[in-house]
């Protein structure tokens, strides 16, 4: 479930609007309201729409060659980290400025505040030569209710999970940082939806 956010989740298309819309502001933390997201449904005003288009165009180029990063593939971002025109870091970096800068419908409820420090031990590891699966460096978001032992909260969309912390990671997450992702945030959820 979690492995459909990679790097996709940020193309306006792939966000379930109906379930973002009631999500509480009070739990929408390090992330700063800058500018609506326009969803695939949702009807906004000419301007707004306008103003979108041109922020996801902006915020859709990355890295020094200026790579469209909206429906890259995990394996076309591999290669170029391979060859080196691209490193984690840098795809870290433009993803948190694409959700700082587009989330107002909160699909990302939180970032992970070590994102771009961990982005930077991976990237000292690929030039070290060492990669630790197809996953090496890159960026996804895990739902709410994926329990992870770090700097971001595990609340299954609910309020009365907010402090709470859990024990370990999940088994999911455990995977995911062997193989080498950059777990960059919790994506929001319904209220305890599985």
């Amino acid at each position: 479930m979690a492995l459909c956010l990679l790097l996709n989740v940020f193309y306006a298309g792939l966000l379930d609007y109906k379930t973002l819309l009631g999500r509480p502001r009070s739990l929408c933390r390090h992330i700063e309201d800058t500018t609506p997201v326009v969803t695939s449904g949702l009807k906004m005003p000419q301007y707004e729409s306008f103003k979108l288009r041109r922020l996801d165009q902006e915020l859709s180029q990355c890295g020094r060659n200026g790579i469209d990063i909206r429906e890259i593939t995990i394996s076309k971002v591999q290669s170029l980290f391979e060859k080196f025109e691209l490193n984690s870091t840098e795809l870290t970096i433009c993803y948190l400025n694409r959700i700082k800068a587009m989330n107002s419908l909160k699909a990302v409820l939180e970032v992970n505040p070590d994102a771009i420090q961990i982005a930077s031990q991976l990237d000292s590891e690929r030039r070290a030569g060492n990669t630790r699966g197809a996953l090496h460096g890159i960026p996804i978001l895990i739902k709410d209710n994926i329990a992870t032992d770090d700097n971001t909260q595990t609340t299954s969309g609910s309020l009365a999970l907010v402090g709470a912390k859990p024990r370990r990671d999940a088994k999911l997450v455990e995977q995911l940082r062997r193989a080498g992702a950059v777990i960059l945030g919790k994506a929001a959820m319904s209220e305890f939806a599985w």
